[in-house]
């Protein structure tokens, strides 16, 4: 535990230090007072400034719609991750970034996530997200440099990756409707099926690899120069066809993955559990030696959203100043 704290102030004090500043939103009842200390994460954003961080204190209430604006570039919020072991999460309704240079962990989206610049002439970018659910819809449009990391984005409408580029996925579990999409990789995920997932129109120069593959490429679909490795797919991933390449696939074979989908509670973004159980096929099937799907490659799927230790709560200064000794109290617990 001591090292694990060690290491995440480590990372909270290694961003930008220079007037860096440490904001909290609480919306809860026992909130703080301080001039650090919002009780609205919208308040919370439109007041900082470039390089600070935002922690969203876990609460039974929602957050509401966040916007994140174009002139907020460089900022981070941290939430307490989606199923960190109690009934309070960070949530808000919808989000919706406008923003480059964007970190977002821990955090539960309600309604829409949203990327999109709202203009083809301007791609949002960099943008980091991580640790995070988003419930109903999930919408990446217009963007390049946008990593996923690390999340569960099952919803119940239109999930779309559309029109953008250098998309990396890995170590998540998404359903999503991909598009124009070029020279993007996923791996170590799993890519759900429903009515809403496809892959579809132009998909050029992508690599797909060591992922649980259950939706089809779409006939009408324009793939090419792609590549396919280590893939366990349920469906023809076209190799060989307009330039795609593959190799290790394994297609609609006994893969010993029933158990990968079964809920064991009252809900999936609760009880979800990708575990691969004993004797499955896919178990070090992966191009690196590691387990096709969430759990292997150099990252890993984490079912609480968080890593630990999980911080419960930050009591810190509001400005970090280089070369400065500062007094952080943390309450942590681990999972």
């Amino acid at each position: 535990m001591k090292t694990s704290l060690t290491l995440f102030l480590a990372l909270l004090i290694s961003l930008p230090t220079l007037g860096q500043r440490i904001l909290i939103a609480d919306n809860t009842a026992s909130a703080p007072i301080g001039d650090h200390i919002y009780a609205s994460l919208q308040e919370a954003i439109d007041a900082s400034q470039e390089g600070d961080v935002i922690q969203v204190v876990p609460s039974p209430t929602t957050y509401g719609n966040i916007t994140i604006a174009k002139e907020k570039s460089g900022i981070t919020i941290l939430g307490s991750g989606y199923n960190a072991g109690n009934q309070y999460k960070s949530l808000v309704g919808g989000l919706n970034i406008n923003a480059d240079n964007i970190t977002i962990s821990g955090m539960t989206v309600q309604w829409v996530f949203a990327i999109d610049s709202g203009s083809n002439e301007f791609k949002i970018k960099n943008i980091l997200i991580k640790n995070t659910a988003s419930e109903y819809e999930f919408d990446i449009s217009r963007s390049s440099n946008v990593i996923i990391s690390s999340c569960y984005i099952k919803g119940d409408r239109n999930n779309s990756i559309i029109n953008s580029e250098r998309i990396v996925v890995v170590n998540s579990i998404i359903s999503a409707h991909y598009s124009q999409i070029f020279n993007t990789n996923i791996s170590n995920s799993i890519i759900l099926n429903n009515i809403y997932a496809r892959f579809s129109g132009s998909f050029i120069g992508n690599t797909i690899s060591d992922n649980i593959i259950l939706t089809e490429l779409s006939a009408d679909s324009q793939h090419s120069s792609s590549r396919f490795i280590n893939n366990y797919s349920k469906f023809d991933l076209k190799i060989g066809e307009r330039s795609n390449v593959g190799s290790g696939n394994i297609i609609d074979a006994d893969a010993t993955i029933e158990n990968v989908f079964v809920q064991d509670g009252n809900g999936w973004l609760n009880n979800f559990n990708p575990t691969l159980i004993e004797g499955s096929t896919l178990i070090g099937a992966g191009s690196d030696g590691t387990d096709i799907g969430v759990f292997g490659g150099g990252g890993t799927y984490s079912r609480t959203g968080v890593v630990l230790p999980y911080i419960q709560e930050i009591q810190a200064p509001l400005t970090f100043k280089v070369g400065s000794t500062q007094e952080v109290t943390i309450k942590a617990s681990g999972n």
